[in-house]
């Protein structure tokens, strides 16, 4: 029998499908698949098509198929799962499946034991946790008005803050005022103004460039870009403490860290994350995840059938190892 895993997100959605002993029959990347940015239908397609790529390479009948794991971004509201558990009815209307929220195959990824705690900062931030009984649970993280905070994205925008507020003489003075519009192809403050209003007209992509520039100056000592990073990281870390809070757990608490934020290490921001856990006077073990989040949509898979084992990691870490 095989088992299907799947990681869908904003940017791109990637399947596995493979045998119980975690051997990898076929691999697939498509589109995005999140229908809070791209629509319902949208997913159906992305999905329809990817279970579909899955079995043809593999050379896999739909009905060898044991379990359907779906670890998907934007599946955070019961109005969400009924949305997208119909969806993945209309596709495989006879095989058992499961739609959760894309943090969960993030912290899999990093663990071989059934709980644990993951802090993922990527564009954006989470925190979850499953204790020892099993139970699970995750913020909401539905933006700043809900009680979210935090996130690449949100660094950006507070580098954009100060820079304009070092600027006009509110505020510490920053490299930011030389180094973002250099960044944003232009070539003073004025004219990173009129990128930004009356119409924002800075693309995605170029956002994603601003909080490695934060960490850089950071580490070159500008107080302002140390202050931000502070901020973020100690906030990261409350966040995380209240789910760790409400769990059952044993010390040392695995913690698995996901995201392009966490993999920069020994910073101003990790070191506020760490400072702020600290507090709980528990023992951490800090986990950055040999395995993509793809992989750990597998292993919620298999964890259905209750057979992975050793075997199964070796076989997985064989064939990412040769990808």
């Amino acid at each position: 029998m095989y088992y299907i895993g799947i990681d869908g997100g904003g940017t791109k959605t990637r399947g596995l499908l493979g045998t119980k002993e975690g051997r990898i029959l076929s691999d697939v990347t498509l589109g995005p698949s999140n229908h809070q940015l791209t629509g319902i239908n949208k997913t159906f397609d992305v999905l329809s098509e990817m279970i579909m790529l899955l079995l043809l390479r593999a050379s896999v009948n739909r009905e060898d198929l044991s379990y359907l794991y779906l670890g998907l971004s934007g599946a955070d509201l019961e109005s969400d799962f009924q949305q997208l558990n119909d969806c993945v009815k209309r596709i495989v209307p006879d095989i058992p499946f499961l739609v959760e929220n894309d943090t969960w195959p993030i912290l899999r990824s990093g663990l071989k034991k059934p709980y644990g705690v993951v802090s993922i900062y990527g564009t954006g931030a989470n925190a979850a946790v499953i204790d020892l009984d099993g139970k699970k649970f995750i913020l909401k993280s539905l933006g700043y008005p809900l009680g979210g905070f935090g996130g690449g994205h949100e660094i950006a925008l507070e580098a954009l803050q100060f820079a304009f507020r070092a600027e006009e003489g509110t505020y510490k003075p920053s490299r930011l005022t030389k180094e973002l519009p250099e960044l944003m192809n232009v070539d003073n403050m004025d004219a990173l103004l009129e990128k930004l209003y009356p119409e924002n007209r800075i693309p995605h992509e170029q956002y994603t460039k601003i909080p490695p520039l934060v960490f850089k100056l950071a580490e070159c000592g500008d107080e302002v870009c140390i202050e931000i990073l502070e901020q973020f990281g100690k906030v990261q870390g409350q966040m995380v403490s209240s789910v760790i809070k409400k769990a059952n757990l044993e010390s040392p608490i695995p913690i698995v860290l996901g995201g392009s934020i966490h993999e920069v290490k020994d910073n101003h921001f990790s070191k506020a994350f760490m400072l702020e856990l600290s507090k709980l006077q528990s023992s951490f073990d800090i986990i950055h995840p040999s395995y993509p989040p793809v992989a750990g949509a597998f292993l919620m898979a298999l964890d259905q059938a209750g057979t992975v084992d050793n075997h199964v990691y070796a076989n997985l870490e064989n064939y990412f190892n040769e990808c």
